[in-house]
């Protein structure tokens, strides 16, 4: 990926109960008491806990895709399990919400074209590979996806 920062509709469904009254408080300057946000939803608000800029509500950075097998989970607060979820996910085109980026929509994949998404397992350096990095990374995660692919 590019490193920047997305709004994916990964969280959102934690937002979605307050937004419009935040967005509105937001454009008023008048964020208060009243608009009392639970921990998740100021996980959710993303880039814009940083900046304060109301169209980083949600956005993320895209990490790299290097070493992917050795990653999971994935997304950033470790909802896709597999890559298979996160592909299924993509495909259903993330979480709607007012602030969701424009390149993220439903893409309809077939199953033979998901399943092609077993190349970003290649992604993976063989070094790593070969020495598992058991040591610092639970191998639980690691043996079904260095062992087999699960699309």
């Amino acid at each position: 990926m590019d490193n920047q920062f997305y709004n994916i509709g990964v969280e959102s469904q934690e937002l979605a109960p307050i937004i419009e009254a935040f967005v509105t408080a937001l454009k008023h300057d008048s964020i208060d008491e009243s608009i009392a946000l639970t921990d998740a939803q100021k996980s959710a608000l993303g880039r814009f806990q940083v900046t304060g800029v109301i169209s980083d509500v949600g956005k993320f950075k895209t990490p790299t895709l290097r070493n992917i097998a050795l990653t999971a989970p994935y997304m950033h607060d470790g909802s896709g399990k597999t890559l298979a979820e996160v592909v299924e996910y993509y495909d259903q085109g993330g979480h709607a919400n007012p602030f969701l980026d424009a390149a993220i929509f439903p893409l309809h994949l077939t199953d033979q074209e998901k399943k092609r998404f077993s190349c970003l397992y290649d992604l993976t350096n063989q070094l790593f590979k070969s020495l598992k990095f058991r040591a610092n990374i639970n191998s639980d995660v690691i043996s079904p996806k260095l062992n087999t692919i699960p699309f």
